[in-house]
Order: structure tokens, then C-alpha cells, then sequence
């Protein structure tokens, strides 16, 4: 199971996400590799789950951005994601 938090607390966000990479029966964990949180375009995506979603969503952030910090903007955002 795979683990991202974010917490905002005196006027900053914090973000984490667990270190361990799973393929298959295979298990890794690397504290080095920033597989699960990466900024892409000033946006800071996390991701669990297949990993191709994750890089199609980095792909698709890298030349596009929510209009705004609203439930409404992300919302249309990820709409257009899934599109």
C-alpha cells in the first residue's frame, strides 16, 4: 500500500509520500528516487497505483495547468485529464 499526506499548517504545505517501489513480487525501497512526488510546470504531483497513469498525468502537466486553486479548476483539470 502506497502513502501520500499533505498537511497545511502556519501557511505552508507540507507533502510525503512512503519510499517503496513494488513490481510484480519485487519490493524496493530508495529514499533517493522521487518516484511517487515530483514538480512538473510549478505543480507538485503525487501518484500511487500503475505508474503509467503517473506519467501520462506528468506528461499532460507538463504543458498545462489548473486555472486556479479551486475544487472547480482541479476538478476541470482532471477532467480534461481523463479525456
Amino acid at each position: 500500500m502506497s502513502v501520500i499526506a499533505v498537511t497545511a499548517r502556519g501557511g505552508k504545505i507540507e507533502i510525503a509520500a512512503d519510499s517503496i517501489i513494488v513490481r510484480g513480487w519485487t519490493q524496493s525501497t530508495d529514499t533517493n528516487k522521487y518516484s511517487k512526488l515530483v514538480k512538473v510546470n510549478d505543480l507538485i504531483l503525487g501518484s500511487v497505483g500503475l505508474a503509467e497513469e503517473g506519467s501520462l498525468l506528468q506528461a499532460f502537466c507538463a504543458t498545462r495547468k489548473p486555472e486556479g486553486a479551486t475544487e472547480s479548476a482541479i476538478v476541470n483539470f482532471l477532467s480534461e485529464f481523463v479525456e
